[in-house]
This record gives C-alpha cells, structure tokens and sequence, in this order.
C-alpha cells in the first residue's frame, strides 16, 4: 500500500499537481467577419494596440512596459460600460482558468478621462492556438442581423465545431454610462480629441 507522502512525491514527480491563476471568465469582442476568421483558423491573434505609441503598452497594475502585440480580454460581458466599438457584435466567452494553465495573463486597467475603468487581461506578444479549448461559450448580439449572410455563415462554423453560442439583443447601457456616451458624442460632434 502507498502512503500519502509517497503519493504526493510522486504526483509532483508525473507533474500532476497543476495550480493555476483562478481568473473566471472572460470576453473577448470583435466583429462578424473577425469571428469567422478567428474560428476558421481556431487562433485568436495577438495585433497592434490602438494606444497613441502604436504598439507600446503599459499596465498600471503590474508595472511593466511592453512592447509588441497583445489580446485583450475585458473582464465585463457589458460592452456599453466601455468604449467597445458597436460594430462588435459577436463575444468570445473564454475560460480564463484554463488559458491561465497555458497563457500569462497579465491585468491592465485601461482608464479614461471619463472615469470610465475597463479591467482587463492581456496576452502580450503571442497567438492563442487550439482557441476552441479555451471557449465555454459565444454571442452573437443584434439578431436584426440574424438573415444577414455573414451571420449564417458564422452560425455555421459554429455548430459545425459544436461551440455552444446565445444570440441575444444588444444589451443596453446603464444611465451613468448612457450619460458618458452622450458626452463622447457631443466632444466628437465638436472635433474635439476624446483619446
């Protein structure tokens, strides 16, 4: 018979024993065609940031520059309480514990001049591969589009890969943030630089 200590010598021994960041869910937004691409390819692909140092990032929270490409994750499944482009219609919800056992994950707080304060996580300088491992579910938001062609395409790909997926009506942005919105347009109406 085995004891316990000689069980746990040779757990850490097979490398068993696998302790990962404990993250929870997380949402990644993109557009239609960007999704078909994104599950075609099963890779979601680190890109160039839109900060004004083209491809230079900072995070406040760990305190490191980094430089190069990154995947961005929001923490909030509410697109309205951020700057997310209107034209994301589709949310990857990835299962952050398990991209964590694989991928470092590192926070970002990504706050404008608006109060606004978008938690994220960042992959910085590499591709997501095997992504459909890492899905747990994805929505598809403005089911006006639901005959659109590209719609029915991506729905395709989806049950094809038997990914489970909503589609659900935009959802609506709280009063604060429709009052933060409402200013941003009116800055933009004006000419005026929001970022």
């Amino acid at each position: 018979m085995i004891t316990d200590k000689e069980r746990q010598r040779l757990q850490k021994l097979a490398g068993i024993i696998s302790e990962g960041k404990q993250v929870g869910s997380l949402y990644h937004y993109t557009d239609i065609q960007h999704a078909i691409k994104i599950l075609e390819s099963n890779t979601l692909k680190a890109t160039a940031g839109n900060e004004p140092e083209f491809g230079k990032f900072y995070s406040k929270n760990t305190h490191r520059d980094k430089t190069g490409k990154v995947i961005s994750f929001s923490r909030d499944k509410m697109k309205y309480n951020f700057s997310i482009s209107d034209e994301a219609e589709v949310v990857f919800v990835i299962d952050g514990d398990k991209l964590s056992n694989k991928y470092s994950l590192s926070p970002f707080s990504d706050q404008d001049e608006y109060g606004e304060d978008e938690q994220e996580e960042r992959i910085y300088n590499r591709d997501i591969t095997n992504l459909i491992n890492y899905i747990e579910k994805i929505i598809i938001y403005n089911t006006k589009y639901i005959d659109d062609l590209e719609v029915s395409d991506l729905i395709e790909i989806i049950r094809r890969k038997n990914i489970p997926y909503e589609i659900q009506e935009d959802p609506q942005p709280t009063e604060a943030t429709k009052k933060i919105l409402a200013r941003k347009r009116q800055h933009e109406l004006d000419g005026e630089d929001i970022n």
